[in-house]
């Protein structure tokens, strides 16, 4: 036997499920007065600050990046990065051994493919944050681990504490704030530095998903079982992740009420065996509501929704009426749903929505296909019935 799913078992439901649009956004922002590092004690200014402002969503990634960099005997400084709300974590300590630098530019992100090496001429460059000591800084620099007010630790030097990246220490936080860099020099020996660029911190946010509700009430013709529930299709067709409550997937849009009746929005989402579906949007205002399905015809609301921030529900299946046209089929008992048939979405059912199936049953096709009316897994005699109904009753989508 032939099984000609349509898209990879197990890609199939990761597109659906994950149908919202992940909206990151990179700022930078720079600092760029010199910070002066003084042998053997804190830097001026300490601390140097970055006030971040403006900024949506919560940290999905950030570098910091450290300009113009000199220093007679580099090992001696070290650098500390406190986000607004205090947590902190250690950028740079005990790097280069020995050497001096000159004027030299280097960036901390996780990204790189190495730390700084202890006892390798330091040079620009990009590199993991990279501490070889455990550094008191003075006070009111975040304190050495373990107690309060501490600051997170990257390899290669730990002390048997957990590794700490940019991402394990940052993301997930809010970004606007004071940030701060602690810079101190650890050795008085007659060899100070400067940090004459300053420096720069570039942060990337994630957007929070919209928070517009739409819920939805509705079922497709083909797949009711009876008493308000249909058929786990997409557990028949053998997807890949798929539940006993889900049905399948529809796609939702919503389209301005005025003339073209523009989309202004689109999204697919799992329409459980309940007849229920949840849509997040980001728009406000009054639209149409749209709903589009593999094999049952497009079916509109019959008139438009109001989109806000307090949720709003519409309900398909308790009145033919609910549709744009009346153009619901009843189900029994007051229930009302989508016709199905519609194979080729040309939004009519026709016999070239049958001969599909005809083929299908030919070929003994079965997995998750369009040709599968009845939501059993498999094309066969029976998927026949409600679409050779509606050709002879010449359905099709109803909308302005």
């Amino acid at each position: 036997m032939k099984n000609t799913t349509l898209m990879t078992k197990g890609l199939i439901l990761f597109f659906f499920l994950t149908f919202y649009t992940i909206r990151a956004r990179s700022t930078i922002f720079n600092n760029t007065s010199t910070i002066t590092v003084n042998d053997g004690a804190a830097a001026s200014p300490y601390s140097s600050n970055i006030n971040v402002t403006g900024m949506s969503g919560t940290i999905s990634g950030l570098t910091v990046k450290l300009n113009n960099v000199s220093h007679d005997y580099i090992q001696d400084m070290s650098v500390i990065l406190q986000a607004p709300n205090g947590k902190s974590m250690l950028l740079q300590s005990g790097a280069a051994d020995g050497y001096a630098v000159s004027n030299i530019t280097y960036t901390f992100s996780d990204a790189a493919i190495s730390q700084f090496s202890a006892t390798a001429q330091l040079v620009s460059g990009l590199y993991k944050p990279t501490g070889y000591f455990w550094d008191i800084f003075p006070s009111p620099a975040p304190l050495t681990p373990p107690g309060t007010n501490t600051y997170n630790i990257p390899g290669p030097f730990n002390a048997g504490l957990p590794l700490s990246t940019l991402a394990s220490c940052f993301n997930g936080l809010a970004p606007n704030g004071t940030w701060k860099l602690w810079v101190a020099d650890f050795s008085a020996g007659g060899d100070p530095g400067v940090i004459s660029g300053g420096w720069t911190l570039n942060i990337t946010t994630t957007a929070a998903p919209p928070s517009n509700t739409l819920n939805l009430k509705l079922y497709i013709q083909g797949f009711y079982n009876g008493g308000g529930f249909m058929k786990p299709v997409l557990l028949n067709s053998g997807v890949s992740g798929s539940t006993s409550t889900m049905t399948d997937t529809i796609t939702v849009r919503l389209r301005n009420t005025a003339p073209p009746y523009a989309i202004v929005a689109t999204l697919k989402t799992i329409l459980n065996t309940n007849g229920t579906a949840t849509c997040l949007f980001s728009n406000t205002g009054s639209y149409y509501v749209a709903i589009t399905h593999r094999n049952a015809i497009e079916t509109w609301s019959a008139t438009a929704v109001n989109i806000g921030t307090t949720p709003i529900t519409y309900n398909f299946s308790n009145a033919a009426n609910k549709a744009y046209g009346n153009n619901q089929i009843s189900l029994g008992s007051g229930v009302f749903g989508f016709y199905s048939g519609d194979l080729n979405s040309d939004k009519n059912i026709d016999m070239l929505d049958l001969n599909l199936i005809e083929n299908d049953i030919d070929n003994f096709i079965f997995g998750y296909i369009k040709s599968d009316i009845d939501g059993d897994g498999n094309t066969d005699i029976l998927d026949m019935t409600n679409p050779e109904s509606h050709v002879n009753n010449f359905v099709a989508s109803i909308h302005p």
